[in-house]
């Protein structure tokens, strides 16, 4: 199986998480002797096709050493195997596909796995668990890691079940749990190739969507001798445009291998309200108009500035000069007031059918970029799209935001390069379309119908969190917000600092977050060490609302 105590000395943080949350002998003795309400029936189907009989056997007791035992086990290997898996283990329901293994066992839920691989000692029990806590649920799946001579490294954190993000790259991977009326819905799996992984996820996902049927245990069940995430660009474009076929869209290949661009058919004829906030900022206005007038092929959109009390002449003047040449309405007042307030006043001004409210001190980079944030924005359940935000110099400003880094927010990889990396888990951040918690306030796009059934923007937040606070409530009315690499714009603003924040933003904004800090951005991975703005192993799991120092000062003066 693994080498002497996991030979983890040398895995850096990965190492010290694997040491600090597999589960000891007590934990895994109590999972034993614990019963649950339901106690489902697990079909395990190993697939050996091709394989040693070394590695079949390293699986084989892997399975047999889980702490869940209301299971099955049945194996697809080659016709040779088979006397082989009787003698050896008493296996006489051996196929020899992985389709008649699944049709030959009795398992009202089945999960698979590639002789090679070694489930943990609490897998099925994780998933037993997982179908008790959620009674609708059909389709659970868990994070991964990879073996590599007999150490685990690589880990794969995953993220809840995201249809966007789960259409832009394979998210779900292994192990995963399918119930057999779905597993028969879907059509089954014919083998553990990438591409077959990777069809009969997304049928699932789908399938399960409306329901809510779908479940991710956030813990490391599975090492995996060889991941298999390929899906050739052929294979790829043929199972997502199979899935979208209806809708009139197509699928594209992504940014980097293995990923994918799907592209939704706009529906009608859009027009776009872009709402800008403006307090003395000609210079920056000025270059963010000319960025939009110079750079976008899409020209169906109206420029709304509104004002939150300037008082500079020359601004004034632009403004009238704006109006005359019909460049621009303005949207003016004659006192200070925050953005949230003067961009909710300027949406009802508005006659798109979406808004994109975008700070003056950004510019757009590419002439699609209007156009393929539409594509998501104008979707059902869709909230708000993000576009990925670059700095002066090129380097990542936002690729959404995490609600928990640093104990309030940020986005991973902020201040690094952007580019393609080897890098697989840094691509899947900044190159892939997903599903994100929040957005940067300077850039995000949503349905104006949407916008007002929401309510707009909290306006008791003076400069920062109002966005957040939307975010939030949009996906609690059941929305799914989404990055978008494919759009891209530059943004010169200092990034926002929270812990400067005023004492009543920073108030506000902790109580609209604090449920999502005592578990961490479900978006992101309560495995990643939150004190860090880059998604890496934490040596010891936390909540990141640990690090939020509106929590520290209330447990340091709470008095027992």
């Amino acid at each position: 199986m693994f080498n002497k105590d996991g030979n983890l000395k040398n895995n850096g943080a990965y190492g010290e998480f694997v040491k600090n949350t597999g589960p000891g002998e007590a934990e895994l003795a109590a999972q034993r002797s614990a019963g649950f309400l339901r106690m489902p029936f697990i079909g395990v189907i190993v697939f050996a096709v091709g394989a040693s009989k070394e590695k079949i056997a390293a699986t084989v007791e892997s399975v047999r050493a889980q702490s869940y035992e209301n299971y099955e086990l049945t194996v697809a290997a080659d016709e040779s195997k088979h006397a082989y898996l009787e003698k050896r283990f008493g296996i006489s329901s051996a196929y020899l596909t992985l389709s008649e293994a699944a049709v030959g066992s009795a398992g009202n839920y089945l999960t698979f796995i590639n002789a090679g691989d070694i489930f943990m000692p609490n897998a099925l029990y994780e998933f037993a668990a997982a179908v008790n806590k959620r009674g609708n649920c059909e389709f659970i799946f868990a994070d991964e890691d990879e073996i590599v001579s007999g150490v685990r490294k690589a880990p794969f954190f995953k993220p809840v079940p995201s249809m966007e993000t789960l259409m832009s790259y394979n998210s779900v991977g292994m192990p995963l749990m399918a119930s057999r009326r779905l597993f028969t819905k879907t059509g089954g799996l014919k083998d553990l190739s990438g591409a077959s992984l990777y069809e009969f996820s997304l049928k699932c996902m789908r399938s399960c969507a409306a329901e809510g049927g779908a479940a991710h245990i956030p813990k490391v069940l599975l090492s995996r001798e060889k991941p298999d995430y390929s899906v050739s660009s052929r294979d790829g474009r043929r199972i997502l445009n199979e899935l979208i076929k209806d809708s009139g869209g197509h699928a594209n290949s992504g940014l980097f291998p293995n990923s994918f661009w799907t592209r939704p058919a706009l529906k009608k004829r859009h027009s776009i309200d872009i709402i800008i906030p403006v307090r003395d900022e000609l210079d920056e206005l000025r270059e963010c108009l000319e960025s939009v007038e110079e750079t976008s092929l899409f020209d169906r959109y109206e420029f709304i500035i509104s004002d939150m009390g300037s008082v500079n002449p020359k601004l004034i003047r632009y403004y009238d000069l704006l109006e005359k040449n019909g460049a621009a309405r303005v949207i003016r007042t004659d006192k200070p007031i925050f953005e949230a307030k003067a961009l909710n006043t300027a949406s009802l001004a508005g006659n798109g059918d979406t808004v994109l409210f975008m700070s003056p001190y950004c510019r757009m980079l590419n002439p699609d970029a209007l156009e393929v944030m539409l594509e998501y924005a104008q979707l059902d359940d869709i909230g708000f799209v993000a576009p990925k935000l670059v700095d002066g110099l090129g380097r990542i400003f936002s690729v959404g935001t995490v609600v928990g880094i640093g104990g309030w927010m940020d986005s991973p990889y902020r201040g690094e390069a952007d580019g393609i990396y080897e890098d697989l888990t840094k691509n899947r951040f900044i190159n892939a379309i997903r599903n994100i918690t929040a957005a940067d306030s300077n850039c995000m796009m949503l349905s104006a119908d949407v916008f007002s059934r929401m309510g707009g923007f909290d306006e008791s937040f003076e400069r920062i969190g109002y966005t957040t606070e939307l975010s939030i409530r949009l996906v609690r009315a059941g929305c799914r917000n989404v990055y978008m690499p494919h759009a891209k714009f530059e943004c010169r603003k200092p990034y926002t600092d929270y812990k400067r924040a005023s004492d009543s933003d920073k108030s506000r904004l902790y109580d609209v977050i604090r449920p999502i800090l005592t578990e961490g951005d479900p978006m992101y991975s309560p495995n990643y060490d939150f004190s860090v703005g880059v998604p890496i192993p934490a040596e010891k799991v936390k909540p990141p609302i640990f690090l939020n120092e509106k929590y520290k000062a209330f447990t340091d003066n709470f008095q027992y």
